[in-house]
């Protein structure tokens, strides 16, 4: 019976501009309204983007990769010349993958501001956003290695309205993992930044990984601009949280991109934790990077420093060594 009345109304609807949709399809367009709207406000409210004194806080999210993570966080601690605040938000599916993180947050106890194991994503996340106190905000996945040494100040005091800022990116990019193809680096603009160390571009007038202004890999955001989308949708994950972010593309396309000459971290897909997205991804399991943890190994990360890397992502071979007693620049 549904479906004979679903296909009456839509052949009535066929003779006007109207059409059916189904209502998870209309809570998204009006929830992308709400926001559009919001992020208006946001845009013309003096309050919020005064950012003649601009702060910057970083997320990680991380699931059941402690050895990874203790990678980031140490070469983050080493590169990072004007540390921010760094927030964790974490899950793991079981005691020892717990275990192995308690052992990771005592090693790095003085240099993580909050620490948050997973009970409902997107509550865990707006939770943590709007308790930081920074202007803008920066995300980063446990899988990602600081190869080149960076100031943030520099990236953070641009106007976030203008700006998106993107640490993955350099001249070296050159092919896109997620693509599988190469990648044409876009047109760069001189004189828009008066600064001989940072590339400028148009994110809508790159390709691929060029015109990816809303990645959680290492861009900076405006803090209040993330918090309207996050208060606006449902999502479950990292991974659904940027697809969500997609919808404001258009927005965000339209801003300057601005990245170091070369690339400061480098993503290594070397394994899938997340089974809601389906990417490519290398063959080494989760389960044997903590054995090799509980062996009392850690990544030799240092081996990867300034890396070439071609692309954002790039499976890059990893060896093992004995864990440091402590972490090192922090």
């Amino acid at each position: 019976m549904t479906s004979i009345i679903k296909k009456f109304f839509k052949t009535a609807l066929s003779r006007t501009d109207y059409r059916l949709v189904r209502k998870t399809t209309l809570d998204g367009y009006e929830g992308c309204v709400k926001a559009l709207i919001d992020l208006y406000h946001v845009k013309n409210s003096n309050h919020i983007t005064n950012e003649q004194h601009p702060s910057l806080e970083c997320i990680i999210f991380s699931k059941d990769r402690a050895l990874q993570l203790h990678a980031l966080l140490s070469s983050y601690f080493e590169h990072v010349q004007d540390q921010v605040p760094i927030h964790i938000l974490y899950r793991s599916s079981s005691a020892p993958h717990r275990k192995a993180y308690d052992e990771v947050f005592v090693l790095f106890n003085s240099g993580i501001q909050t620490v948050r194991r997973e009970t409902d994503f997107r509550e865990d996340l707006l939770g943590i956003m709007e308790s930081m106190k920074s202007s803008k905000v920066m995300f980063l996945v446990d899988d990602i290695l600081f190869i080149n040494p960076i100031e943030l100040g520099g990236f953070a005091r641009l106007p976030s309205q203008i700006f998106v800022p993107s640490l993955r990116l350099g001249n070296q990019i050159s092919f896109s993992y997620v693509y599988q193809k190469p990648l044409p680096l876009p047109i760069f603009i001189p004189d828009i930044l008066d600064d001989n160390n940072k590339l400028c571009w148009i994110w809508e007038q790159g390709e691929m990984d060029w015109a990816f202004p809303l990645s959680l890999d290492g861009h900076i955001f405006s803090r209040q601009e993330i918090i309207i989308m996050i208060k606006n949708f449902g999502f479950s994950s990292p991974n659904s949280l940027e697809r969500i972010m997609q919808q404001f593309e258009g927005i965000y396309k339209k801003r300057y991109g601005v990245c170091p000459l070369q690339s400061v971290i480098v993503n290594i897909p070397c394994n899938r934790v997340k089974a809601d997205y389906d990417y490519h991804h290398g063959n080494i399991h989760q389960n044997f990077l903590l054995k090799k943890w509980e062996e009392g190994l850690q990544m030799n990360y240092e081996k990867l420093y300034h890396w070439n890397n071609q692309g954002v992502h790039e499976e890059i071979p990893i060896e093992f060594i004995p864990r440091k007693l402590s972490p090192v620049g922090h």
